[in-house]
């Protein structure tokens, strides 16, 4: 197994070190650009690296869009050899026309849209400023991400996924740190994203369950954060990917020995059993996107005493 020891890239850094996957016209992709700053084992080895080192669940990148831009309908091949994986967008800014199997809502900063690889998905700026989108994959560990489908050898799955606007997310989140909980000072954690085996612990968040991705939002006052900690790790509780994506506010990241003051737009990657902490250092309140990778039916492991 590939030892991960994780790293923080900082805007700058990641400007210097993003390859650009879509250019302005690629097939499908029209009138944006997208970059990749974390991929998994399989696409490194297919496509190259982008970051400091591959994940083992998680793909994360930023999708540019001009106004008009976006990603045409499509869903992804499917089989033994390319299991469905799990696909999500969260909103940084601007207005998204989105579309999951036969729904389609029309959503602004701070929503989420949740596919499954084999149900039919698109993205399009409406609005009339470039838009932002995070874009998130989670698989299994060693999966191969399936191509385009073709509706003629193989039709999209009718069912799954869903679109959360803004207002339908602070209706559902449901809050998992409270101001003052062990470890978590002055902030807020909420989940909108889970896997089976955490919401049998914590119950449901979301629509519906993933299977390999989870995702959350943190919101930090200034000198609220998450104190150094790592998650047990065993036969039971696999290594699992731990990110973190800095939305807005001035964040000092730690991963192992690394220290580091980061901006919005900047990445923080923690595979579980490796030492992290965040903590907003700035004037006003930070906003942080909290990403989590596992393989299908995995326990996450509590703190590590």
């Amino acid at each position: 197994m590939t030892e991960r020891t994780g790293f923080i890239l900082s805007i700058g850094d990641i400007e210097k070190a993003w390859r650009i996957q879509h250019g302005v016209n690629d097939k499908g992709h029209t009138n944006m650009q997208g970059h990749g700053f974390l991929r998994t084992d399989n696409e490194v080895a297919s496509h190259g690296l982008v970051g400091k080192e591959p994940s083992r669940n998680l793909m994360i990148g930023l999708d540019k869009l001009k106004p008009g831009g976006g990603i045409t309908a499509h869903y992804h091949e499917y089989s033994e050899k390319m299991p469905i994986f799990d696909h999500a967008y969260y909103v940084i800014s601007g207005r998204i026309k989105a579309t999951v199997g036969d729904t389609e809502k029309i959503v602004g900063a701070d929503s989420l849209i949740y596919c499954p690889s084999n149900v039919k998905h698109s993205i399009l700026n409406i609005g009339k400023t470039t838009a932002r989108v995070l874009r998130v994959t989670g698989s299994g560990g060693g999966n191969v991400m399936g191509g385009w489908g073709d509706e003629n050898k193989q039709p999209p799955a009718k069912n799954g996924g869903f679109i959360l606007p803004k207002s339908e997310i602070d209706n559902a989140w449901r809050i998992e740190h409270a101001a003052e909980a062990e470890g978590h000072h002055n902030m807020h954690g909420y989940s909108f994203l889970t896997v089976p085996t955490e919401a049998a612990l914590h119950g449901m968040v979301g629509k519906e369950l993933a299977k390999n991705l989870m995702i959350g939002l943190d919101i930090f006052p200034p000198g609220g954060g998450i104190v150094e900690h790592t998650h047990v790790t065993n036969k039971e509780f696999p290594v699992f990917d731990h990110a973190y994506y800095v939305i807005s506010g001035q964040i000092q990241g730690t991963v192992g020995d690394t220290v580091k003051t980061v901006g919005a737009d900047s990445l923080i990657y923690c595979p579980s059993n490796v030492k992290h902490a965040i903590l907003n250092v700035g004037k006003t309140t930070a906003k942080v996107l909290r990403i989590a990778g596992c393989d299908e039916g995995a326990k996450m492991g509590g703190w590590a005493k």
